[in-house]
């Protein structure tokens, strides 16, 4: 199965707190939608061919395997292809792995990093009860002796297919108002191999 993803990044400091996303003037409804504790391995060759071609294969406690591909960055929106497989967290499944081939050509892929990720998630529709998407605020820990980086914090707006130009700029400025930096399409897996 195939999605695209569309999400806005912007790197939050620790002290960022996330300002109220509803806005009767932008015609933007916000809903809390809880709180996931997410635990990803992400999987590359030892010179991290994937990650270099923006692509990643990972396994997550929620969601399974999934391969994303990059298909492209928009004023700061990153778009990539999205697909999921089915499998053992212990190995990655044949098909992701044919999958990413034209990139890892004939290198073996490890496990190259692991994230602990706390999210907690703001769901968004417009006053009519169209969905926007989704904002996410993950803290996420690499865990690893030898990891790079230690932490990070990112929020992150994913974006519906048909998500409004109008609703989805003024959800940004609003992030960007209480601290959190500007548009940023930079993967986690390349924030936690630093």
């Amino acid at each position: 199965m195939s999605v695209v993803e569309r999400e806005i990044k912007l790197a939050a400091p620790p002290a960022v707190v996330l300002p109220p996303l509803s806005d009767p003037l932008a015609g933007v409804v916000a809903e809390p939608a809880g709180t996931r504790y997410l635990l990803a391995t992400y999987f590359d060759t030892s010179d991290l061919r994937l990650a270099r071609a923006g692509a990643s294969l990972r396994y997550r406690n929620d969601e399974g395997w999934a391969v994303k591909l990059p298909a492209g960055e928009r004023r700061g929106r990153l778009d990539r292809d999205t697909f999921a497989f089915d499998g053992d967290e212990t190995e990655p499944p044949a098909a992701a792995l044919d999958l990413v081939q034209a990139l890892t050509r004939a290198a073996p892929v490890t496990a190259v990093a692991r994230l602990r990720t706390t999210r907690r998630a703001v769901r968004l529709r417009t006053t009519q009860g169209a969905p926007i998407g989704e904002v996410v605020d993950d803290d996420v820990t690499v865990l690893g002796a030898d990891a790079p980086v230690r932490a990070f914090r990112e929020l992150e707006f994913e974006l519906v297919d048909d998500a409004p130009e109008a609703q989805a700029a003024s959800i940004v400025a609003r992030l960007r108002a209480a601290g959190a930096g500007p548009p940023d399409p930079t993967p986690k897996i390349v924030r936690a191999l630093g």
